[in-house]
């Protein structure tokens, strides 16, 4: 494969460990990259690159590795999944970049890239408009706006909507690996009665993920850009939409996992079929009126009458025992919906809100310096 190999497996090495002391420095914890951890993330990495990959490829995959998967959840042997394997799948959302490969015979020296060659996956598909069959257990799993658009709307409406979705997605596997830290201590302390300690982490969860549920849409207009293609940025400002879906989905997760405890799985189903019927209604309303936006938009109003639904069932529960009341979480709710009401009206003003972005990403870098622990 040439000589490229080794400036790709150098980046990728270099960066790991270089990320790794800084953040390690940055949480006042003890620098440990002569454990040659990260260097082993390093390799790892590297050989799941082709010689082809884009440079800055290996440097955004050791910042996920080392900062997001590996870091921020407690560092060596904290980490939920293997962290070269996390950062490759934050990856795919590149794929173009990704899947690049060297033509037969070819051999790349240094960091240029001469004649590569692509292979399509299904999220070349998507980058290309071409949206792939669905099927009835996709519309149970909660594909009914891609599909309704598809009919209502034509495979090229879908195509755009699909690429804003993938994108927005990011963001909910970022949940996903959060909530799967917060759940074991919420189910042990409420089983052991510590309850004043499992609100702390639950305000702890709160403050992160709505400051990264800001974040991502304050960026969301510039970096979407990058991401995809010219033709493709009239489904830009459908993305926070996206978000505030993720965003309701993320409380959910509080009176959820409170019906789990108390093991009223039966409840949980029912309320997903109701507002699935419902989304599926509100979809085939809102889409004849504003296209994509009101497929998004139907996804949102669906998740908000899910997380009323449940609230309403929780309050009833347990001997009135629900730790978590609208007043835990309406001040983070109303401070989310405030910043995706400013991110509509600066639009064209990245400035000022990359600015914002900026303070608020400063701000819990500070706070989690100072409680040590991530959640």
């Amino acid at each position: 494969f040439g000589t490229r190999v080794l400036t790709v497996g150098v980046v990728c090495i270099g960066c790991c460990v270089l990320f790794e002391a800084l953040m390690q420095l940055i949480l006042r914890r003890p620098v440990t990259i002569f454990d040659l951890s990260a260097v082993v993330t390093g390799l790892l990495l590297t050989m799941g690159f082709s010689s082809a990959v884009p440079i800055w490829m290996p440097v955004a995959g050791a910042f996920i590795s080392i900062v997001v998967v590996k870091g921020l959840f407690g560092g060596l042997g904290r980490n939920l999944i293997n962290p070269a394997l996390a950062a490759r799948v934050v990856l795919l959302m590149w794929p173009n970049a990704l899947h690049t490969f060297t033509a037969p015979g070819e051999r790349l020296t240094g960091i240029g890239l001469p004649q590569v060659e692509s292979v399509t996956t299904p999220l070349d598909a998507l980058h290309n408009g071409v949206f792939p069959g669905v099927t009835l257990s996709d519309l149970i799993l909660g594909q009914s706006d891609q599909v309704m658009l598809q009919q209502l709307m034509g495979d090229a409406v879908v195509g755009h909507y699909a690429l804003a979705w993938t994108f927005g997605n990011f963001l909910f596997i970022i949940f996903g690996a959060l909530n799967r830290t917060w759940c074991p201590f919420f189910f042990e302390e409420m089983k052991e009665g510590k309850q004043e300690a499992m609100m702390a982490k639950t305000r702890n969860f709160l403050e992160l993920f709505t400051i990264l549920a800001c974040g991502f849409i304050l960026l969301t207009p510039e970096v979407y850009h990058v991401y995809a293609s010219r033709e493709y940025w009239g489904s830009t400002m459908v993305i926070p939409l996206f978000v505030a879906s993720y965003y309701i989905n993320f409380l959910c997760t509080f009176p959820v996992n409170f019906e789990y405890y108390h093991k009223k799985t039966k409840v949980v189903a029912a309320v997903t079929i109701s507002c699935s019927v419902l989304n599926v209604a509100l979809n085939y309303l809102l889409i004849r009126m504003m296209g994509m936006a009101g497929a998004a938009l139907a996804t949102a109003l669906s998740h908000g009458v899910q997380l009323c639904m449940h609230h309403l069932y929780c309050k009833n529960l347990g001997q009135g025992s629900y730790p978590f009341p609208v007043k835990v979480w309406a001040g983070y709710a109303a401070c989310f919906l405030g910043v995706m009401a400013f991110v509509y009206l600066t639009q064209n003003s990245w400035l000022l809100r990359w600015g914002v972005g900026a303070v608020l990403g400063i701000f819990e870098l500070l706070q989690i310096r100072k409680r040590k622990v991530l959640i």
